[in-house]
């Protein structure tokens, strides 16, 4: 889809071409015509499976075919991202070297109660439980921060593989969130957060908004 004349997915990569290098970014598609577009824009590009049911899965693809110890995540939604925001995460997942999520502060209560903006509870830097719905009710006396998962994960390669050996389990299933699979194996994940950097674009009333308000440098 075409933000402010360029295709949804090159604003992403660009963001995080001008983050950390060209060199470190690819684009895994199964997708032809994205392909396609990244190719023309001179972004590096993998085939991938059909049978992904996640970005997650499709990065566990990736590490069977790669040696990369580190892997980031940075889902092709995410046209409002800026390159500080990537590079923020990217070095201090680099840092901590700990499968780790980035997570922001909703300041919109219209965003609070949206099925496709994934809530977190977290507690000393680390993810307990993601859902569609907001997470804890408030009993009125005290403010409540509520915050949202981003399109932004960190993957050690030994968790990731983890990940991909897994069946899903109830709760990534009854909650469609798949960094679940990690917690409900027990497998610890961090929490990094960053500034909100706007909307994903997970409906068409997302896209018109982004389309609209969205500023880009190019």
């Amino acid at each position: 889809m075409d933000i402010q004349g360029k295709p949804m997915v090159v604003r992403v990569a660009e963001a995080c071409i001008q983050a950390v290098g060209r060199e470190l970014v690819t684009v895994s598609t199964p997708d032809q015509e994205i392909q396609e577009i990244c190719l023309k824009y001179g972004i590096d590009v993998i085939v991938s499976s059909t049978l992904c049911e996640s970005g997650t899965d499709r990065l566990v693809e990736y590490a069977k075919s790669f040696n990369d110890d580190l892997l980031i995540n940075v889902q092709g939604d995410e046209p409002m991202i800026p390159p500080e925001i990537v590079e923020d995460f990217y070095n201090h997942f680099m840092n901590v070297a700990k499968t780790c999520i980035a997570v922001s502060r909703i300041f919109d209560d219209k965003v609070l109660q949206s099925r496709s903006v994934v809530k977190v509870a977290t507690s000393e830097n680390r993810l307990i439980y993601a859902s569609r719905l907001p997470i804890g009710m408030n009993q009125g006396e005290s403010s409540t921060t509520y915050f949202k998962h981003t399109g932004l994960y960190g993957f050690t390669r030994n968790d990731l593989l983890q990940f991909g050996s897994f069946n899903r389990g109830p709760l990534e299933l009854f909650e469609n969130v798949e960094i679940l699979r990690l917690l409900e194996r027990g497998i610890p994940v961090e929490v990094y957060e960053v500034a909100n950097f706007g909307r994903a674009v997970d409906s068409l009333e997302d896209y018109i908004f982004v389309n609209k308000y969205g500023r880009f440098s190019s």
